[in-house]
């Protein structure tokens, strides 16, 4: 009985120890960098990168920090038992701009409304604009099944080509236009003052 007991005391102090001691501390590895390093990416965060231990906020609050920054394009993370992995993307120097597959919108047109240029860095919040504001060009004529996407391609080590792929689909046309409540002009006479006529396309351009 006494052997049992004691056998039982020591499990539970053992348990007991396990659970109230910290765990395994962990450092930071961040991978692939090529222009920055620890020092730089200390600048973009408030979280001290050079410790041993961190919380889940905080890595939380490193990933949000780092991807937010113009410097770097991407970031993803992962773990093991004895680091905390960032493998980081860096944000490169965009060499030339393409666009693939616009028939209806000329290069000329689009290059001159995005914000992204070349020879800038590549800016993620920039690329986002750049999609939106291609795609309600597209609305604006008539394509509403207009598919938009992006992708890079390496010319070195830190410069890219950011190609523009455009599937335009088909357009929406104008059926008819009516005008109501309109009193003192007949509606031949507003449908030439607007200059748009039935089952043509929207222009945008003029």
């Amino acid at each position: 009985m006494k052997i049992s007991k004691f056998i039982s005391l020591f499990f539970i102090i053992f348990n007991l120890f396990f659970l109230l001691s910290p765990l395994k501390s962990k450092e930071l590895k961040f991978e692939n960098l090529n222009k920055s390093n620890l020092d730089d990416l200390q600048t973009l965060t408030k979280i001290d990168l050079f410790k041993n231990e961190y919380s889940p906020n905080e890595i939380n609050q490193i990933i949000s920090d780092l991807y937010k920054s113009e410097l770097i394009y991407n970031i993803e993370y992962n773990s093991d038992q004895n680091f905390h992995i960032f493998l980081v993307d860096e944000s490169k120097i965009i060499d030339q701009i393409f666009f693939n597959g616009n028939i209806q919108l000329k290069d000329e047109d689009l290059i001159n409304l995005i914000k992204t240029s070349e020879n800038s860095l590549l800016d993620k919040n920039k690329s986002i604009k750049d999609l939106q504001i291609i795609s309600n060009l597209y609305l604006n004529q008539g394509y509403e099944d207009v598919n938009i996407s992006l992708s890079t391609e390496s010319i070195s080590d830190n410069r890219v080509n950011l190609i523009f792929n455009i599937y335009e689909g088909k357009t929406s046309n104008i059926v008819d236009i009516n005008f109501l409540g309109n009193k003192f002009f007949s509606n031949r006479y507003l449908t030439n003052t607007i200059k748009s006529d039935s089952k043509k396309l929207f222009s945008f351009f003029h």
